[in-house]
């Protein structure tokens, strides 16, 4: 948090400009599959291929191929002249695929293609979707988790400066007899799209080796349908964790007694009984050698004997210190109750 603050303008200004980036790629992706969505109501018509070779271009140390494919066609009474094999982008190909498509496509090959009813000037070869577009769709996963991601982190930095959340920003759940502050830092949705960044970014490598980029169709969508099975696999068994309670801290008034989370270590189950309490504190460890970069910081329990149960884990002082005040509220709260 500290790191945050000090350097609030350069993150702002990195997330503009990675954005600005990312944004580009995703619209150029999106339209193409825009296109290639729209192909589906195209109607078939009679062509011609007037024109067909392997094209390639050499620019540095790098060499693009492409398939130049020219077809001729009549629609709605008019002849047109279309370069268009695919609906969506054009981008380059491997020579493989590129000698392939010419080879499929040879010159006075008389074959049928798609046309748009709406604009007939509009043709494509084949219509549909290309293996490569749900592949370029996970290859900018990541890139467009770490943007939206990080305007998130930036909005509840804001959120949390104007209005102080109650209890530090945990979860307050209020039962019969039972007040549960639950203390679970990976929600769900947080672990499924962590375990959708993680696996979307090991996928592309086996797709880029063994099909250099341009996958078929089946297998792009059998590596979305694995990722997002796994994804939804860890973000289930996360909700099972959570709404079993095991990570709650239970404070329950007519036991008079506190039940701490199964976190910082403990395996089993500890009850405090509210009159052992002596104070609450909290404890500050540091991730790294220097402690004003990275700290967690436990609300801890001291018992009148001295020694201390820490209760879970936050990210900031000030919501530790605030969730102190509002368990220490809930103790005075308890006490008077019970004292009647």
């Amino acid at each position: 948090m500290k790191q945050l603050k000090g350097g609030g303008i350069f993150i702002v200004c990195f997330l503009g400009f990675w954005t600005a980036i990312t944004g580009v790629f995703d619209v150029a992706i999106i339209h193409g599959v825009g296109k290639s969505l729209q192909s589906l109501t195209f109607q078939p018509v009679a062509c011609v291929v007037v024109e067909s070779k392997e094209r390639l271009d050499s620019g540095g140390d790098s060499t693009t191929y492409y398939a130049d494919i020219h077809f001729s066609y009549t629609a709605e009474g008019k002849a047109f002249t279309s370069e268009r094999t695919f609906a969506g982008n054009q981008i380059s190909l491997t020579s493989k695929r590129a000698r392939e498509l010419v080879m499929a496509y040879p010159k006075d090959l008389h074959t049928t293609a798609y046309y748009n009813p709406r604009h007939p000037s509009e043709a494509v070869l084949q219509k549909g979707f290309r293996g490569d577009e749900p592949f370029f769709l996970m290859f900018m996963m990541p890139f467009n988790i770490i943007m939206f991601g990080g305007w998130y982190g930036v909005a509840v930095v804001r959120r949390r400066a104007k209005t102080k959340p109650i209890a530090g920003g945990v979860k307050i759940i209020v039962e019969r007899d039972l007040i549960r502050a639950r203390f679970s830092y990976r929600t769900p949705a947080m672990l499924f799209i962590g375990v959708l960044f993680i696996s979307s970014f090991l996928a592309l490598f086996p797709v880029a080796f063994f099909y250099e980029f341009n996958p078929p169709l089946w297998i792009s969508g059998l590596v979305w349908l694995t990722i997002l099975g796994i994804s939804g696999l860890f973000a289930w068994q996360r909700k099972r964790i959570t709404q079993s309670g095991r990570e709650d801290l239970i404070i329950s008034e007519s036991g008079r007694r506190v039940a701490l989370p199964l976190l910082c270590g403990r395996q089993m189950p500890m009850v405090i009984a509210t009159d052992a309490i002596a104070d609450l504190t909290v404890e500050e460890v540091s991730r790294s050698s220097d402690p004003d970069v990275l700290s967690d910081y436990y609300p801890r329990i001291v018992r009148h004997d001295g020694t201390a149960e820490r209760i879970g884990k936050l990210d900031d002082r000030e919501r530790a210190e605030a969730f102190n005040s509002w368990f220490r509220n809930q103790l005075n709260l308890s006490a008077s109750f019970l004292n009647r």
